[in-house]
C-alpha cells in the first residue's frame, strides 16, 4: 500500500507551485524589504552630509570677530 502512495504522489504535479512559493516568497520578501530599508538609510545619510555641508559653509562664511564669539 505505502508503495503505492508514493508512486502516485510523485507524479501528482497539484500543489507544487503552492510550496515552491511557500519556500520562496519569504526570502524575496526579506530581500525586498531589506532593499527598502537600505535605501531609507542611504536617503538620510546623504541628507544629513547634505546639512553639514551647509552648515560648514555657513560658519566658514561668518567667522567670529572676537575670541568671545569663538
Amino acid at each position: 500500500m505505502s508503495k503505492n502512495f508514493f508512486a502516485r504522489i510523485s507524479r501528482d504535479g497539484t500543489g507544487t507551485a503552492a510550496i515552491e512559493t511557500a519556500f520562496v516568497l519569504p526570502i524575496l520578501l526579506m530581500l525586498t524589504l531589506g532593499g527598502f530599508e537600505v535605501s531609507q538609510i542611504v536617503l538620510r545619510q546623504s541628507e544629513l552630509q547634505g546639512a553639514m555641508a551647509n552648515a560648514a559653509e555657513i560658519v566658514l562664511a561668518n567667522p567670529p570677530s572676537t575670541d568671545a564669539d569663538r
